[in-house]
């Protein structure tokens, strides 16, 4: 086997951890329930069941306009075209106010979009079902879901960069601010208007935003960098319904291991999904020889590209 060192083994036994995490529960795992409001399967208790159904995208459903992930009710979120499981609630016979969160991406950039809440008397005993409206029944096609600005780079260059804004550098959300060869960042919410306020700082060296971009507020503007110039890949695309997509884009690399990286897939905000082994598992689980080719999955900086860290054996 090839040698292997402490790097390749903490990876190796974080393979193990994340797939083993990943592959062994069942199907009949049991839902999440609500860590806030739901009450413990007293006798008689109401049950609710959110219905997304006709919606396309995922959906939080929360019991104040905060909405805060510790307080989402049930805990877990609807996908769309699906329902909830039975959530056991408290009766409320003057109403129930319950605030939605729908999650959705355009051009691969996660956001989420607030709607007005909704009231629903919760009766004493019982199971009721609660419809979640589609978002195309809330807001028109062109309506912008998100009104910030939010600027993506590439450094196709041969060293790091990192931003300028007037006389300082910005950073991402994470407060990272280079951006080495090869990787991209995200900047969310920067201030709308001329974008000349803007430069690429290589070292000592100053490069100028495209001449007469102007960022405009609802819109996502991606550029590149390619050791010498600031390009703009293509057109600004608004935050709009008619650009929304469900989920994120995942896709793969080899990063020079062996074997044949899986096909690109696209999966919800927080799901997991599964690596294939170049062995057959036996049972449930895995063994730490079918581990093999694929086992160990790195995110990389923004958002949503996977390396495939391999071992020969």
């Amino acid at each position: 086997m090839k040698h292997v060192g402490k790097t390749g083994m903490a990876l190796a036994v974080m393979a193990m951890v994340v797939f083993g995490f990943i592959s062994c529960q069942g199907p009949t795992d049991p839902g999440v329930t609500d860590p806030g409001i739901s009450i413990p399967g007293e006798n008689g208790a109401p049950r609710i069941i959110f219905d997304n159904s006709a919606g396309a995208f995922q959906v939080g459903v929360y019991p104040s306009a905060d909405r805060m992930s510790a307080s989402r009710i049930g805990g877990s979120f609807i996908a769309g075209g699906a329902r909830s499981t039975e959530i056991d609630f408290l009766p409320s016979p003057q109403g129930f106010s319950f605030f939605p969160r729908y999650f959705f991406s355009v051009e691969n950039i996660g956001f989420h979009f607030d709607s007005p809440s909704f009231e629903i008397i919760i009766p004493a005993s019982g199971t009721i079902t609660i419809s979640i409206s589609s978002l195309s029944d809330l807001v028109a096609a062109d309506t912008f879901l998100n009104t910030g600005v939010h600027l993506y780079i590439r450094n196709n260059g041969t060293a790091a960069l990192r931003i300028l804004r007037g006389g300082s550098f910005i950073t991402d959300e994470n407060g990272l601010e280079a951006i080495n060869p090869r990787e991209s960042m995200l900047f969310r919410n920067i201030p709308s208007g001329d974008a000349s306020v803007y430069q690429v700082s290589v070292g000592a060296i100053n490069f100028p935003f495209p001449s007469g971009l102007t960022f405009e507020p609802g819109h996502i503007y991606v550029l590149d960098f390619d050791g010498s110039e600031v390009s703009l890949v293509r057109e600004p695309v608004a935050i709009t319904l008619a650009n929304a997509e469900w989920g994120h884009r995942v896709t793969f690399n080899a990063n020079g291991g062996l074997g044949i990286p899986p096909l690109s897939q696209r999966v919800r905000e927080g799901t997991s999904f599964l690596l294939p082994t170049h062995k057959r598992a036996r049972g449930n689980c895995p063994t730490k020889r079918d581990m093999g080719v694929y086992g160990y999955v790195q995110r990389q900086r923004w958002p949503w590209n996977f390396a495939i860290l391999t071992e020969s054996s």
